[in-house]
């Protein structure tokens, strides 16, 4: 319901929804296309491997032909939500098999469905760690139940799904070596798939980065200056200055003061919500160091706190760890009630951050289902969609933020202001307007309103199409 009616609303944007869908697109093309939409913000043309190592979107773009004459738009957000709905099943089966109970098997389920990085990570509506993270809980089921060639597409899907997750893999890897080091085929299991994982790491960062980097376009994710300009040198100073390394996991490495308390936040909330009885099996922390780490280490402060998609890996292996642990309580009440207790302060906790969260000009609007603004929208959304209906559908097209998401299924689509290449344009004034000011924003529109080069066609509200004219 969240992400269909955010892009019924028009508050899906055009980063990261609008390039997902094009790119979707474009790999169900057999494409490998420069993205368009970023000529607004540099000169030189940028494709989606350039940004992140991740096949996820080759592999599920056979879909696009299954499901694109029905879901339209659409189609990734739906693809997303079955993710997260598998995610939420591995989780019942592992938990029901440890503990060979199903009602703690559904608490679990109503625990990884109520924390609230479940609900924050819609702000970014549609994002590749989102889908990975769901595919956590079934390498962990599938392992444990002893389903090899399971556990191992799923390791397969994780190590392609982002360049950082075969970090995260080896941790996981070395986790479940400690775990069934009694186990001679498991541990084997494990073993290779430590292996696999540094190697595969080394080959992202050694091969893959560079041959798909070009003189305008570098990797630019690994944002861990406090630490070093690549993962070896990153390695270096964790290994010969620990002490740092795990200050900086818990206080501000910025000057600036107005993010002092931001990482604190994650812990309080995570550990109010039954991240405390970690401590009671501290071997899971080992599974957990390498997402904490390349959250806590990074330049940017908004990865930090509890805000947004940077807590979705927690969120999909906070439920498997704590109600593993659950599993091992042999006082039922006990076990029980500390299960009800934390899924209520989960809820509870979750309901006060979506009425506090802010996401740009929406303010909580986009995730705080519980308002009746999250129902509704200022604009005549359905006059719009058929205004949107009006634009030939491989016609170059330039548009505003909040459209692109719904258009960008074309081989040629730019971001307002640039309408250099384009036959349609497509601007809502009620869009955000970056990168351009709003000032910017506008004095173009004004020029479009004088140009004779450019006709109007149709007004819905504050939605306005151009055609270029003859």
């Amino acid at each position: 319901m969240i992400v269909i009616l955010n892009h019924y609303f028009f508050r899906t944007y055009t980063w990261d929804y609008g390039a997902y869908n094009f790119a979707f697109y474009d790999f169900a093309h057999l494409r490998l296309s420069p993205n368009l939409i970023s000529r607004v913000i540099v000169p030189w043309d940028v494709h989606f491997l350039q940004d992140h190592i991740s096949f996820t979107l080759p592999l599920l773009s056979p879909l696009f032909w299954v499901m694109n004459g029905m879901t339209h738009s659409y189609s990734l957000l739906i693809i997303q939500w079955g993710f997260i709905v598998f995610g939420a099943w591995a989780t019942f089966k592992l938990v029901e098999l440890k503990s060979n109970s199903q009602y703690l098997a559904l608490l679990s389920v109503v625990y990884y469905y109520v924390l609230y990085g479940r609900y924050s990570s819609y702000q970014g509506d549609c994002n590749l760690a989102i889908l990975g993270a769901s595919v956590l809980p079934g390498f962990f089921y599938f392992f444990e139940a002893g389903k090899l060639k399971a556990s191992m597409l799923c390791f397969a899907f994780l190590c392609l799904n982002r360049e950082d997750m075969p970090l995260c893999l080896i941790f996981i890897s070395l986790f479940l070596m400690i775990v069934y080091r009694k186990d001679r085929e498991r541990f084997r299991w494990a073993g290779i798939f430590a292996l696999l994982s540094i190697l595969y790491f080394v080959v992202v960062f050694t091969v893959l980065i560079p041959f798909f980097e070009d003189q305008n376009k570098k990797f630019n994710l690994f944002d861990y200056g406090i630490l070093g300009e690549n993962p070896l040198k990153a390695l270096t100073f964790v290994l010969t200055h620990p002490l740092k390394a795990t200050q900086y996991l818990f206080v501000n490495h910025l000057n600036d003061a107005a993010f002092d308390w931001v990482k604190t936040s994650f812990y309080v909330l995570y550990g109010v919500c039954g991240g405390f009885l970690l401590f009671k099996r501290p071997l899971y922390f080992l599974c957990l160091i390498p997402f904490v780490a390349k959250k806590m280490f990074n330049d940017s402060p908004q990865r930090w706190g509890y805000e947004n998609y940077y807590s979705i890996e927690f969120v999909c292996l906070l439920p498997l760890f704590i109600f593993s642990i659950l599993a091992e309580f042999k006082n039922e009440r006990l076990r029980y009630g500390t299960a009800i207790t934390i899924c209520v302060i989960s809820l509870l906790l979750t309901a006060v951050c979506l009425k506090e969260s802010l996401n740009g000009g929406l303010g909580n609007r986009k995730i705080n289902f519980f308002s009746s603004n999250f129902y509704k929208s200022e604009q005549n959304v359905s006059s719009i969609h058929k205004l949107l209906k009006l634009i030939p559908a491989q016609t170059p097209l330039c548009a505003s933020s909040d459209l692109i998401p719904h258009l960008s299924e074309r081989k040629k689509i730019f971001y307002y202001p640039y309408t250099k290449e384009c036959e349609y344009v497509c601007v809502n004034k009620m869009a955000h307007t970056y990168p351009a000011t709003q000032q910017q924003f506008n004095s173009e529109f004004n020029n479009l309103l004088k140009s004779k080069s450019w006709r109007l066609l149709a007004v819905t509200g504050d939605v306005y199409l151009f055609r270029r004219a003859n």
